[in-house]
Protein backbone atom coordinates (compact mmCIF):
# COMPACT_ATOMS: atom_id res chain seq x y z
CA UNK A 1 0.00 0.00 0.00
CA UNK A 2 2.01 3.33 1.45
CA UNK A 3 5.22 1.50 0.77
CA UNK A 4 4.52 0.72 -2.97
CA UNK A 5 2.79 4.55 -3.62
CA UNK A 6 6.02 6.17 -2.55
CA UNK A 7 7.94 3.35 -4.92
CA UNK A 8 5.94 4.54 -7.68
CA UNK A 9 5.98 8.30 -6.98
CA UNK A 10 10.14 7.50 -6.66
CA UNK A 11 10.21 6.13 -9.95
CA UNK A 12 7.63 8.39 -11.47
CA UNK A 13 9.60 11.77 -10.44
CA UNK A 14 12.98 10.23 -11.90
CA UNK A 15 11.23 9.15 -15.04
CA UNK A 16 9.86 12.70 -15.53
CA UNK A 17 13.27 14.24 -14.42
CA UNK A 18 15.44 12.24 -16.94
CA UNK A 19 12.62 12.93 -19.76
CA UNK A 20 12.24 16.53 -19.13
CA UNK A 21 16.16 17.36 -19.20
CA UNK A 22 16.59 15.52 -22.63
CA UNK A 23 13.36 18.00 -24.01
CA UNK A 24 14.92 20.77 -22.33
CA UNK A 25 18.36 20.43 -24.88
CA UNK A 26 15.78 20.87 -28.00
CA UNK A 27 12.87 22.92 -26.76
CA UNK A 28 15.60 26.15 -25.11
CA UNK A 29 14.32 27.74 -21.52
CA UNK A 30 11.59 26.03 -19.58
CA UNK A 31 8.72 28.03 -17.47
CA UNK A 32 7.01 26.58 -15.36
CA UNK A 33 3.72 26.96 -13.44
CA UNK A 34 4.57 24.62 -9.91
CA UNK A 35 0.96 24.04 -9.01
CA UNK A 36 0.38 26.31 -5.86
CA UNK A 37 3.00 29.10 -7.08
CA UNK A 38 3.43 31.87 -8.76
CA UNK A 39 2.10 30.87 -12.19
CA UNK A 40 4.13 32.40 -14.87
CA UNK A 41 2.89 34.57 -18.35
CA UNK A 42 5.03 32.43 -20.52
CA UNK A 43 2.87 29.55 -22.33
CA UNK A 44 4.46 25.94 -23.59
CA UNK A 45 5.56 25.47 -27.18
CA UNK A 46 3.10 24.24 -29.62
CA UNK A 47 2.90 20.45 -30.00
CA UNK A 48 5.02 20.34 -26.45
CA UNK A 49 3.79 18.30 -23.50
CA UNK A 50 5.60 19.35 -20.01
CA UNK A 51 4.97 17.80 -16.58
CA UNK A 52 5.96 19.65 -13.39
CA UNK A 53 5.84 17.59 -10.27
CA UNK A 54 6.19 19.09 -6.93
CA UNK A 55 5.43 18.37 -3.34
CA UNK A 56 4.05 20.98 -0.77
CA UNK A 57 4.44 20.55 2.96
CA UNK A 58 2.05 22.88 5.68
CA UNK A 59 2.79 23.16 9.21
CA UNK A 60 0.50 24.73 11.19
CA UNK A 61 1.73 23.98 14.39
CA UNK A 62 0.66 21.38 16.63
CA UNK A 63 -2.98 21.52 15.09
CA UNK A 64 -2.33 20.57 11.58
CA UNK A 65 0.15 18.76 9.40
CA UNK A 66 -0.22 18.21 5.65
CA UNK A 67 1.10 17.07 2.78
CA UNK A 68 0.26 16.92 -0.76
CA UNK A 69 1.96 14.45 -2.73
CA UNK A 70 2.91 14.55 -5.47
CA UNK A 71 1.30 18.19 -7.02
CA UNK A 72 0.91 17.87 -10.77
CA UNK A 73 0.60 19.81 -13.66
CA UNK A 74 0.46 18.61 -17.37
CA UNK A 75 0.62 21.55 -20.06
CA UNK A 76 -0.46 20.94 -22.99
CA UNK A 77 1.22 23.72 -26.04
CA UNK A 78 -2.04 23.90 -28.90
CA UNK A 79 -1.32 26.78 -30.69
CA UNK A 80 0.87 30.03 -30.48
CA UNK A 81 -1.49 32.01 -27.69
CA UNK A 82 -3.35 28.25 -26.29
CA UNK A 83 -2.45 25.67 -23.99
CA UNK A 84 -4.49 23.11 -22.46
CA UNK A 85 -3.82 22.31 -18.42
CA UNK A 86 -4.63 19.59 -16.32
CA UNK A 87 -3.95 19.08 -12.44
CA UNK A 88 -3.60 15.78 -11.44
CA UNK A 89 -5.01 14.40 -8.13
CA UNK A 90 -3.15 15.02 -5.64
CA UNK A 91 -2.71 12.80 -2.57
CA UNK A 92 -3.04 14.40 0.57
CA UNK A 93 -2.15 13.33 3.89
CA UNK A 94 -3.07 14.55 7.14
CA UNK A 95 -1.55 14.34 10.66
CA UNK A 96 -3.13 15.02 13.45
CA UNK A 97 -2.84 11.86 15.54
CA UNK A 98 -4.74 9.38 13.14
CA UNK A 99 -2.76 9.79 9.67
CA UNK A 100 -5.36 10.12 6.92
CA UNK A 101 -4.93 9.99 3.16
CA UNK A 102 -7.59 11.28 0.45
CA UNK A 103 -7.12 11.95 -2.87
CA UNK A 104 -8.13 15.49 -3.90
CA UNK A 105 -9.87 16.99 -6.71
CA UNK A 106 -8.13 17.17 -10.36
CA UNK A 107 -8.77 20.25 -11.93
CA UNK A 108 -8.64 21.23 -16.23
CA UNK A 109 -8.22 24.70 -17.87
CA UNK A 110 -6.83 26.74 -20.03
CA UNK A 111 -3.60 29.41 -20.34
CA UNK A 112 -4.60 31.78 -23.41
CA UNK A 113 -2.14 34.99 -23.96
CA UNK A 114 -3.19 38.05 -23.78
CA UNK A 115 0.39 40.27 -25.00
CA UNK A 116 3.56 40.49 -25.28
CA UNK A 117 5.81 42.20 -22.90
CA UNK A 118 6.12 46.11 -23.88
CA UNK A 119 8.61 48.87 -22.37
CA UNK A 120 6.61 49.31 -19.12
CA UNK A 121 3.73 47.17 -20.14
CA UNK A 122 3.99 43.45 -18.76
CA UNK A 123 3.97 40.05 -20.80
CA UNK A 124 0.04 38.96 -19.70
CA UNK A 125 -1.73 35.85 -19.75
CA UNK A 126 -5.16 34.65 -18.37
CA UNK A 127 -5.29 31.18 -17.01
CA UNK A 128 -8.93 29.66 -16.51
CA UNK A 129 -9.66 26.51 -14.99
CA UNK A 130 -12.43 24.15 -12.92
CA UNK A 131 -11.98 21.33 -10.30
CA UNK A 132 -13.48 18.28 -11.28
CA UNK A 133 -15.63 17.01 -8.25
CA UNK A 134 -14.19 13.00 -8.44
CA UNK A 135 -11.96 13.05 -5.37
CA UNK A 136 -11.83 11.65 -2.18
CA UNK A 137 -14.99 12.04 0.28
CA UNK A 138 -12.24 13.95 2.79
CA UNK A 139 -10.69 16.50 0.07
CA UNK A 140 -13.30 16.55 -2.67
CA UNK A 141 -15.50 19.58 -2.37
CA UNK A 142 -18.21 18.03 -4.10
CA UNK A 143 -18.38 20.41 -6.60
CA UNK A 144 -17.07 22.74 -9.61
CA UNK A 145 -15.01 25.17 -7.96
CA UNK A 146 -14.00 27.21 -10.82
CA UNK A 147 -10.91 29.78 -10.75
CA UNK A 148 -9.20 32.57 -13.25
CA UNK A 149 -5.97 34.00 -12.48
CA UNK A 150 -3.96 36.94 -14.97
CA UNK A 151 -0.33 36.40 -14.97
CA UNK A 152 2.34 38.68 -15.42
CA UNK A 153 5.82 39.15 -16.26
CA UNK A 154 8.49 42.24 -16.29
CA UNK A 155 11.94 41.19 -17.67
CA UNK A 156 14.68 42.82 -15.52
CA UNK A 157 17.90 43.30 -16.01
CA UNK A 158 20.87 40.52 -15.38
CA UNK A 159 18.65 37.43 -16.38
CA UNK A 160 16.38 38.01 -13.64
CA UNK A 161 12.18 38.57 -13.93
CA UNK A 162 9.40 39.52 -12.04
CA UNK A 163 6.16 37.17 -12.16
CA UNK A 164 2.87 37.98 -10.09
CA UNK A 165 -0.71 37.61 -10.77
CA UNK A 166 -3.99 38.39 -9.06
CA UNK A 167 -7.04 36.31 -9.71
CA UNK A 168 -10.68 34.91 -8.06
CA UNK A 169 -11.55 31.31 -6.94
CA UNK A 170 -14.90 30.30 -6.31
CA UNK A 171 -14.26 27.28 -3.40
CA UNK A 172 -17.08 25.55 -2.04
CA UNK A 173 -17.28 26.36 1.89
CA UNK A 174 -19.10 24.06 3.01
CA UNK A 175 -17.86 20.40 2.07
CA UNK A 176 -20.75 18.54 3.56
CA UNK A 177 -23.06 20.55 0.96
CA UNK A 178 -24.16 18.37 -2.27
CA UNK A 179 -26.12 19.20 -5.91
Amino acid sequence: GQAMRRVFSCCFVGALAVCCAAASEEMGAIDTDRPDQTESSALVAPRHLQLEVGMQYVDEGSESRTLESPTTLMRLGVIERLELRFGIPTIVTEFEGNNETDFADPDLGVKIKLWEEKGARPEAALIAFTTIPIGSDGASSDHFDPAFRFAFGHTLPKGFSLGYNAGVAWATEDRSTTS
